[in-house]
């Protein structure tokens, strides 16, 4: 999570809405339907069998989640020892994230694996750098991959680089995929070679390097895993564009002054700057109105921010692909009110959750983001995605509802509808004509998928959904709207009883397409029979144990 960095400029003003220009939205079919005066806005979407044929498979990858060491996993674990508490397992199951990252993001700087496996009697300790305190490490290696197998996840780890050395990251690598020699599959295929370098840790210095410092120490660690298990992953942290303005001057060129001093090979590149808007504490906290405005803002600076990223990568030939390990939205940190500030529980109120599915639609369209984290599966103050009794916030049903979507085959899709001019806020860049719906579909059989996404703060937009390859019978339940939505989208589901769930929505058949109005600031998704694919064409594998998930990426 980014650190408290010195202020920016800039203060959201008010949406300035412009007309029905083209909006962003991903793949372009050949033609698109202009929006009929009727409606606000038309998604387009080509279903012909020509294009179906041909289109890429989901990337279920990016339903990912992530869990820490500490406090039994934040509730996973009961009160005391090392077994599952039933209900958070039960809803950990439920929300089915696809990747678990461990052992959790500043915390893996303090993380030993070996105080962490044994019986739990005989559990070690380590550093808590939030309570600085020493804690048994209830939650360890095993009771990770234990998760990991019951939720159907594939394992992703973060090494220690700041206070272990290599001989213990490699020793891990042996102790979670034994002999390469002796199994054909990695338990844990890729590794993550630290988490956030290039922040400054104000509260514990000790923990700072400098770019050098934490070159050499990438080099050591991934050379060092790579010899013990040549069949892994690793992946380098780099600093997104973005978050540049949130680092000291002298750190600004991390990326360059580490990628000149590498020597070891890098498979993917973990990234971090989707933590958005992100407006600085000691400003204050700022109106409801602008909060709600810059939090549905943020999935589209994330999209140019990965496209800023990927064209420095390219200057040093890297062609690998992104992970965004950790994402969520986040306004203010101050941590200590009572009671807890509105600007603090974004995270865990409907305008996040709306971000978060907003987010997750708009990296499915980029070819080069291989798997999205969200911060995180439980508890963890404003951030998961369920509370500590398994009860899940907005951002949980956002999850499980996309889980639905991300089936099947990406369909290209094209958005004509309202945009929007956004100020800067934070660290939110100015944007100019922001598109207002986003639309991700899919299609699986002779099933449609769509998640549609109002970023208006206050206008409810009226859609029309027009299949180029046609629509199959509709109504009778063939057809299904379901809203994720709530009347105050800033208030904060801390304990999460009762907190906004999916409820139907209506819609329209008009000349042969679906018209459905999305709620302002809403989480829609609709499906809908479609002609029948060509067989085989469109339809999804059941789903993968964790092991041949990793055969079949390989």
């Amino acid at each position: 999570m980014p650190r408290r960095p010195s202020p920016l400029v800039g203060l959201l003003a008010t949406f300035v809405l412009s007309g029905c220009g083209g909006g962003g939205g991903g793949d372009a079919p050949p033609t698109s339907v202009p929006p009929p005066a009727a409606v606000d806005a038309v998604v387009t979407i080509d279903n012909r069998a020509a294009t179906i044929l041909v289109a890429p498979a989901v990337n279920r990858r990016l339903l990912g989640s992530n869990v820490q060491w500490t406090n039994g996993s934040d509730g996973l674990l009961g009160s005391a020892g090392i077994d599952f508490a039933p209900a958070p397992l039960a809803q950990a199951v439920a929300i089915a994230p696809t990747v678990i990252r461990y052992p959790g993001g500043g915390l893996a700087d303090t993380y030993h694996w070996p105080q962490g496996i044994g019986a739990a009697a005989s559990r070690g300790t380590c550093l808590n750098v939030f309570t600085n305190a020493q804690e048994t490490v209830r939650f360890g290696t095993g009771e990770f991959l234990s998760l990991c197998d019951q939720t159907g996840a594939e394992p992703l780890i973060t090494l220690n680089v700041i206070t272990a050395d290599a001989s213990e990251s490699a020793a891990w690598v042996t102790q979670v995929n034994g002999d390469p020699a002796v199994s054909t599959v990695p338990r844990c295929r890729d590794w993550e070679v630290g988490n956030e370098p290039y922040f400054v840790n104000d509260g514990h210095p000790e923990l700072n390097r400098t770019a050098a410092e934490f070159a050499a120490a990438y080099n050591a660690h991934a050379a060092a895993v790579i010899a013990r298990d040549p069949r892994i992953r690793v992946g380098l942290p780099l600093l997104g564009v973005i978050s540049a303005g949130l680092v000291p001057a002298e750190r600004r060129t991390w990326n360059e002054d580490v990628a000149a001093a590498l020597t070891q090979r890098v498979d993917f590149i973990a990234v971090h700057d989707a933590y958005l808007p992100f407006f600085f504490s000691h400003a204050g906290i700022p109106p409801d109105s602008d909060m709600l405005r810059s939090v549905l803002a943020s999935a589209p600076a994330v999209d140019a921010d990965l496209t800023a990223l990927r064209a420095q990568v390219a200057a040093h030939a890297s062609t690998a692909p992104f992970a965004l390990t950790e994402h969520n939205s986040l306004m203010t940190v101050f941590g200590t009110f009572t009671p807890i500030p509105r600007s603090d529980g974004i995270p865990c109120s409907l305008a996040g959750a709306v971000y978060t599915a907003d987010l997750l639609c708009t990296l499915a369209k980029r070819d080069d983001v291989e798997s999205a984290e969200h911060w995180s599966l439980i508890g963890n103050w404003m951030f998961g995605a369920m509370d500590e009794a398994g009860d899940p916030r907005p951002s949980g049903r956002a999850l499980q509802g996309l889980g639905l979507v991300f089936s099947g085959r990406r369909l290209p899709t094209t958005i004509a509808g309202p945009t929007a001019d956004v100020p800067a806020f934070g660290a939110l860049p100015a944007q100019t004509a922001m598109p207002l719906v986003n639309a991700f579909t899919t299609i699986e059989g002779g099933t449609l998928r769509a998640a549609l996404i109002n970023r208006s703060p206050t206008r409810d937009l009226r859609v029309r959904l027009a299949c180029m390859g046609g629509l199959g019978g509709v109504g009778g339940g063939t057809t299904t709207v379901q809203v994720l939505n709530a009347a105050d989208p800033l208030e904060q589901w801390f304990t999460a009883a009762g907190a906004p769930t999916w409820v139907n929505g209506a819609f329209s058949v008009e000349a042969a397409a679906l018209v459905v109005t999305l709620p302002a600031h809403a989480l829609v998704i609709v499906t809908a029979a479609v002609p029948v694919a060509p067989t085989g064409i469109g339809r999804s594998a059941p789903p993968l144990s964790a092991s041949a998930q990793f055969a079949a990426a390989r």
